[in-house]
């Protein structure tokens, strides 16, 4: 059963888990627009089903709203400070910002890193898309070695991050995901 929340007026899903027998997880693919609905979805599990999330649920909102009943959750990111915290990326980022900085600001230091390589090849626009979808191509970048598969799918390590207390930031592991 899939429930929808994206609606203006979706009503608070306070019954919803009475029709979900059987299972066992609860995803939450909610983007900026929806994420305070999907954190009522946390609220109202009261830890019932496990809690997987995409990429937009990995913000302090959900540690802050989600709290105790978040415990545990995990959402998938492409990149977290915590997985190399002795890279050269993390190091310069905190004492750029003063703080640490997130996956999207990390994926746009891989991107310009990328594009920059590949206008070393050639500073054309077809020579930089030929140069990107070159299975030679590869550069060092926040995520560590960014190359691009066939697809054109951007290929570094995948992290999941969870929450491990409702006091306590996020915690990230490192796995290897194909994703083409």
């Amino acid at each position: 059963m899939e429930i929808y929340c994206t609606r203006p007026n979706c009503p608070r899903p306070v019954n919803v888990f009475s029709d979900l027998d059987g299972a066992q997880v609860l995803m939450l693919a909610a983007n900026t627009g929806t994420l305070d609905k999907a954190l009522q979805v946390v609220l109202v599990n009261r830890k019932r089903l496990k809690l997987l999330g995409g990429d937009d649920v990995y913000t302090p909102k959900t540690l802050e709203i989600g709290a105790d009943e978040a415990v545990g959750m995990i959402v998938g990111v492409p990149w977290h400070i915590d997985a190399d915290p002795k890279s050269d990326f993390s190091q310069q980022s905190r004492k750029l910002w003063g703080a640490d900085v997130n996956w999207r600001t990390a994926l746009a230091y891989d991107a310009v890193r990328s594009l920059i390589a590949a206008l070393q090849f050639n500073p054309t626009r077809t020579g930089i898309q030929q140069t990107l979808s070159s299975s030679n191509f590869s550069t060092t970048a926040a995520s560590g070695i960014v190359r691009f598969l066939p697809s054109g799918a951007v290929f570094p390590p995948f992290i999941t991050a969870g929450i491990r207390s409702s006091s306590a930031a996020w915690f990230q592991s490192r796995t290897n995901c194909r994703c083409d």
